[in-house]
């Protein structure tokens, strides 16, 4: 089904989850990759070896947080704590994923973006691709929401639709990221997985991150 939908629609992105069959997940990737971005949400942390199998397909953006990084790279069970962690996580990421141009890795203080400057998610670089050297990376950092958590159910699922659809939006990383966060934080503000539609969403922006609001105050509102 998925492969048909692709295939009769200009998809702008296919987004991968864990709970899909990896053999399922490699062959959309194989198929897709060169007609549209892949995404994949690495979760959860138990799921480490299907994300691997993944990962070396042809992956250009992965979500991870404080758990799922260091499964997936290996590392002592203790979760990120600091940007700085989270940020040392996603450059070790691009190094072992050549395919990857971007990695998002949330923790308790933070959500950090790194990408090459090569090129990113949505326009890779092909001499970068080939390559597993990182060389030149940019990083974004972006401090997380102040909301009291109610239901965490569905909240990096905001997160991530949120990202994606400021991307497609055509902004910059730093406030795509700022878009994510406050779709994250509205999602696990309340009971249920729901996530903010677009006045929520400004009015969130408006609330916590009044200097950047008021620095791009049309593009945050989808016409």
């Amino acid at each position: 089904r998925a492969e048909r939908l692709l295939a009769t629609s200009q998809s702008a992105v296919l987004l991968l989850q864990l709970e899909i069959s990896v053999e399922v997940m490699r062959g959309l990737v194989e198929k897709c990759a060169k007609r549209c971005p892949v995404a994949l949400k690495a979760s959860p942390p138990q799921c480490a070896a299907s994300a691997h199998r993944v990962l070396e397909v042809g992956v250009g953006l992965c979500f991870l947080n404080e758990a799922t990084a260091p499964s997936l790279l290996g590392w002592a069970p203790l979760p990120l704590i600091t940007p700085a962690d989270a940020e040392r996580a996603a450059v070790e990421a691009l190094e072992k994923w050549p395919s990857l141009c971007t990695v998002v890795v949330t923790c308790p203080t933070g959500h950090v973006l790194v990408e090459r400057r090569s090129g990113g998610w949505r326009n890779p670089h092909p001499s970068e691709a080939e390559g597993a050297q990182v060389g030149a990376v940019r990083s974004v950092v972006v401090p997380r929401g102040q909301r009291n958590v109610v239901d965490p159910v569905g909240a990096a699922d905001a997160f991530i639709g949120g990202f994606i659809a400021a991307q497609a939006w055509g902004l910059p990383l730093a406030e795509s990221l700022l878009c994510a966060s406050a779709a994250g934080d509205i999602a696990a503000s309340r009971e249920g997985a729901y996530a903010p539609n677009d006045g929520e969403l400004l009015d969130e922006l408006c609330a916590q991150l009044v200097p950047v609001v008021k620095s791009r105050p049309l593009s945050l509102v989808r016409t």
